[in-house]
């Protein structure tokens, strides 16, 4: 086997991405827990911020027992299983379930933003993959990358998809994607970005890619595996459907539209909410067409107008959705499509007002408002 040799400067960058990444998040916590007068020490702020609402508690009773289908918690199969499996493995270790957590996403963002810039440095050059880079460190949610949840793990495993597609690494795009398949319900669209990379290839050689053939598909092997979950432990294929659109969550698939008004309705109806879950999400999904219509526009790659046109049905067919900021910071080709624009002070300004409330939404975390 050949071997690689990565030159020290890049292995510079790398770190230097690394520790921005994972600084990045743990200095606004700091500033948060400074300026929240929580009445904690700072680990036990973390700790309360994280636990008191959300996910966490959810993924730490998969880690330390499974699924289950009696009791109160057989409703956790709604969460897929990759982020609890890794922090299973950390916390034989290190004997703490919670900072497992911290540790797994942590390690994950930082190696993540690495292959996220790498993949925005196959199109732009220095200036302008950096500005997509902190584009996305700094958007609003993103600091949950950071915490216990698994956007940290699908940053990781998506850019590691999208780059490995980009240079032709049609294997390691599959064991990629197939990964990120277990780790959330937008884990299967990378399929979407791979399928039309490969067609466009037919187009040109006719000839079929069976490597990239086996890409398309291992997204869908992903997902059945956490089928087969479902069908081992409660004897039903989709058991975590009927979970999904049952209490607490009443998660059923609707159309984007009537799903967008029921968020303009609750605006409306909770004007505390309003502020940091459902106009955010409405704003969103607006910015996010109107980004999509952009990147066409400027000849941003098709394969990522599809994927992230894909990715953002997936996340909008999400009836009572509250978490629609959290998953539209993982949407990365949106990244791709500002760093693409041309204007140099509009994507500035744009990084300018995102590390505002991305500070703000991180104070406001830490004084117990319910971002999730």
């Amino acid at each position: 086997m050949k071997k690689i040799n990565i030159p020290k400067q890049n292995l510079k960058t790398y770190l230097w991405i690394f520790l921005t990444a994972i600084l990045s998040r743990w200095l606004v916590f700091v500033f948060a827990w400074a300026v929240s007068d929580t009445g904690a020490g700072f680990f036990q702020a973390i700790y309360d911020s994280f636990v008191k609402a959300g996910d966490t508690p959810h993924y730490i009773e998969i880690a330390q027992n499974w699924y289950t289908a009696s009791g109160a918690t057989k409703n956790l199969i709604v969460f897929f299983p990759l982020y609890p499996i890794l922090m299973k493995l950390v916390a034989a270790v290190i004997q703490n379930y919670f900072v497992s957590g911290l540790i797994v996403s942590n390690i994950c963002a930082g190696a993540g933003a690495c292959i996220f810039y790498e993949l925005l440095k196959l199109d732009f050059d220095e200036e302008n993959a950096c500005l997509g880079l902190f584009l996305m460190l700094l958007f609003p949610y993103s600091f949950f990358t950071a915490s216990v949840y698994t956007e940290g793990l699908f940053l990781l495993l998506t850019a590691g998809a999208l780059y490995c597609m980009r240079k032709k690494y049609w294997i390691s795009a599959a064991v990629f994607s197939f990964l990120c398949a277990l780790t959330r319900t937008q884990g299967m669209l990378p399929a979407f970005a791979f399928a039309y990379e490969m067609l466009v290839d037919f187009s040109s050689s006719k000839k079929l890619n069976k490597k990239a053939l086996v890409a398309v598909i291992a997204p869908l092997l992903g997902y059945f595996v956490y089928l087969l979950i479902n069908k081992v432990i409660y004897g039903e294929w989709f058991m975590y459907l009927d979970f999904q659109a049952a209490e607490p969550w009443y998660n059923e698939a609707k159309w984007i539209g009537t799903n967008l008004a029921q968020h303009y309705d609750m605006a409306l109806q909770y004007e505390g909410l309003a502020m940091y879950i459902y106009w955010p999400q409405i704003i969103l999904f607006f910015a996010g067409v109107a980004a999509l219509i952009y990147g066409l526009r400027s000849h941003v790659r098709t394969s990522y107008i599809v994927y992230a046109g894909a990715y953002m049905a997936v996340t909008y067919f999400h009836g009572w959705q509250i978490s629609g900021g959290r998953y539209m910071s993982m949407c990365l080709p949106l990244f791709i499509i500002l760093a693409a624009v041309k204007n140099k002070t509009v994507k500035y300004l744009l990084l300018a007002v995102s590390a505002l409330f991305y500070t703000l939404l991180a104070v406001m975390w830490f004084k117990g408002y319910a971002i999730m």
